[in-house]
């Protein structure tokens, strides 16, 4: 999943905490047919004379077209020439990122993601320059008929003009008024990886009968009560190994899920015969969502974005957390926490943490409170009673 840092100024841009533009999903190029002068074909005849030129989805779409645009330049109008590394440093303003096919009203147009980190180009955005025209080598055949078709398309930069040939639909999207400055808010305080745990628990939850919360809640306690109890001799263990490093709180903070794993043990296995989490960690780690929508991790949630930004912390979540999952007795409620890890990866979602995890405790709250209240020893009693291998072979 390809994630952007920052904050949401319209629905499809934003701006890094840097002051940076990301303008999101901009159709960049399109198929079907476009009026170019003869001229520009670098052919012989007429220098005014208009001809039409057929670009077709095989030749746009390619994986050579497309790869070609990937990374290159973003520039403001078209530079004299094609850019080399001798004349980048003149005309770059920004770059492309994640470039791919469009869906659904975009499925004939080339999308990608415009990272714009020079000032004069964002103000320029701002106030309404949006149309793109893409720079780019390309050869023609002629069809015949007094039009041409382009073939082997590869890109050099992409130009925000104020007027493309490609017409107005290949822009930046969103409105050309100017947006307002984003107030950034307060840092809030770090949070801890094993909220994760708590985000899990409560989407599993949510859908439970009373009895079933009730053994859910009970297992979680135990979970975080064991690690609670031996926490702060692991922490400091932890705290001693990043001794003389920088930033030793937030280190702190990263061995926290490791501290429950190494109570809880390394080796256990979900008890499934295919387990649906090596799935998600072989999606994550093969990198499928590079051509679909970025997301953006709203820089309001600091401390939350390193939860999803980064596939390899995921895999490392996902990895680290199944010892827990495994530890959970009921395997209906276990199949649930490992669907809700599943959907909360790949859906990255991040929302009202601090409410999740302050209603999850006061559930396991209420539900330790319940248990304390049985007597342990009578169902004891009541168990040996009908179990055949205590009772002498009697049947109740």
């Amino acid at each position: 999943m390809i994630a952007y840092y920052g904050y949401t100024i319209s629905p499809n841009q934003m701006e890094t905490v840097e002051g940076f533009l990301i303008c999101r999903n901009v159709p960049i190029a399109r198929t079907g047919e476009m009026e170019y002068l003869e001229s520009e074909l670098k052919l012989e005849g007429d220098c005014s004379k208009v001809v039409k030129v057929y670009r077709s989805p095989e030749e746009v779409f390619s994986k050579e077209a497309l790869s070609s645009f990937e990374g290159k330049p973003v520039t403001e109008e078209h530079p004299p020439d094609l850019l080399t590394p001798d004349t980048y440093s003149i005309y770059a303003k920004g770059h492309a990122q994640n470039v791919r096919r469009g869906e659904g009203k975009w499925k004939e147009h080339v999308v990608a993601d415009l990272h714009i980190q020079d000032e004069s180009l964002i103000k320029a955005i701002q106030e309404g320059k949006r149309e793109i025209s893409c720079g780019y080598e390309c050869s023609y055949t002629d069809n015949g008929d007094g039009s041409y078709s382009q073939h082997h398309i590869r890109g050099n930069h992409i130009a925000v003009v104020m007027r493309g040939r490609a017409g107005k639909q290949v822009a930046i999207l969103d409105s050309k008024k100017k947006v307002e400055t984003v107030k950034q808010p307060e840092r809030k305080e770090k949070m801890k990886k094993n909220h994760l745990f708590f985000k899990l628990f409560a989407k599993a939850a949510k859908d439970a009968s009373a009895e079933e919360l009730e053994t859910l809640a009970a297992d979680a306690a135990d979970v975080m009560e064991e690690a609670a109890d031996q926490g702060t001799e692991v922490e400091k263990k932890e705290e001693e190994k990043k001794e003389g490093k920088e930033n030793q709180d937030a280190s702190s903070l990263d061995s926290k899920l490791d501290m429950i794993l190494q109570l809880l043990g390394k080796k256990e296995e979900l008890e499934q015969d295919k387990d649906p989490l090596d799935s998600l960690i072989e999606n994550l780690t093969e990198g499928k969502a590079a051509t679909t929508e970025a997301k953006v991790v709203p820089a309001e949630e600091k401390d939350q974005a390193a939860c999803v930004a980064d596939k390899a912390i995921l895999v490392e979540i996902v990895k680290q957390i199944r010892p827990v999952i495994a530890k959970i007795k009921d395997s209906a409620d276990r199949k649930a926490v490992t669907d809700s890890l599943i959907s909360y990866i790949t859906s990255g979602e991040v929302n009202e943490m601090e409410k999740i995890v302050q209603t999850t405790k006061e559930n396991m709250a209420h539900a330790k409170d319940a248990t304390s209240h049985i007597d342990l020893d009578a169902c004891q009693k009541a168990y040996d009673a009908m179990n055949p291998h205590k009772n002498g072979g009697k049947k109740e």
